[in-house]
């Protein structure tokens, strides 16, 4: 996340938002719902504007920590929170939420996707919802995806694209997946135990402890493999 001060001839307010798409790295125009929740209680206490600019904007907002619940309305984006702060007498905080992708967004082309399942054991099976999943390519840096409510998830990594003659690099993928001990069971819409997305890798890893990995080889360009097949068909991978 990071927190600037906006220009006001932009927007002005308390808070301007802008959704980003993580897999391409630019500002994406999936409309989403940005909701201010009191950080205490985790109660609503404004929503955001869309604005001509692309960003969401929140014109009041008192001094105090908040959430921002950011839920997109296209399939393809996961939803996201982010912590705030806003000072007495501050200018506008300008906000870049970084969507992860879900397992129904596009790949862009040479990609390598991994998609797979996370639950819990023992049975009766329960989906590890929103876990963190912190993968890299060979010595590429680390990408971080999500799982949804279902606990199904993707990771899109860059590879390097073949050569003249048509060959692939092919390098190992390390995934490092995090999750929190699981809680009852809630609705897909139900956010509440969504962990927020803000900070670095530690504190995003600290958030969720328990923890597993794996280890993909032989992967380059346009590889697309699926997790749960060497496991099963319900690939169970954390433990309580």
């Amino acid at each position: 996340m990071s927190v600037t001060v906006l220009e006001t001839s932009v927007l002005t307010g308390a808070v301007a938002v802008r959704a980003w798409d993580d897999v391409l790295g630019r500002p994406t125009e999936t409309p989403c719902t940005v909701t201010a929740l009191r950080a205490a209680d985790q109660v609503a206490v404004a929503q955001a504007v869309p604005h001509v600019s692309g960003l969401y904007g929140i014109l009041r907002l008192a001094p105090g920590d908040y959430d921002l619940l950011v839920v997109p309305l296209a399939a393809t984006f996961l939803p996201t929170r982010l912590r705030i702060t806003v000072p007495p007498g501050a200018s506008t905080i300008k906000v870049d939420a970084h969507l992860r992708p879900s397992p129904f967004y596009f790949p862009p082309p040479h990609s390598v996707v991994l998609r797979g399942t996370l639950a819990f054991d023992p049975i009766p099976r329960r989906p590890a919802r929103w876990a963190g999943i912190f993968a890299s390519l060979g010595t590429g840096p680390v990408v971080v995806a999500r799982s949804n409510a279902h606990g199904d998830f993707v990771v899109i990594l860059q590879a390097p694209e073949p050569d003249s003659d048509g060959n692939i690099t092919l390098q190992d993928a390390t995934l490092e997946i995090h999750a929190a001990t699981p809680g009852a069971a809630l609705a897909d819409d139900d956010f509440s135990d969504l962990p927020r997305d803000d900070g670095s890798l530690s504190d995003l890893k600290s958030r969720q402890p328990l923890r597993d990995t794996l280890t993909e080889s032989s992967l380059g360009a346009g590889s697309a493999e699926s997790l749960n097949s060497p496991h099963g068909p319900d690939w169970i991978v954390l433990l309580t």
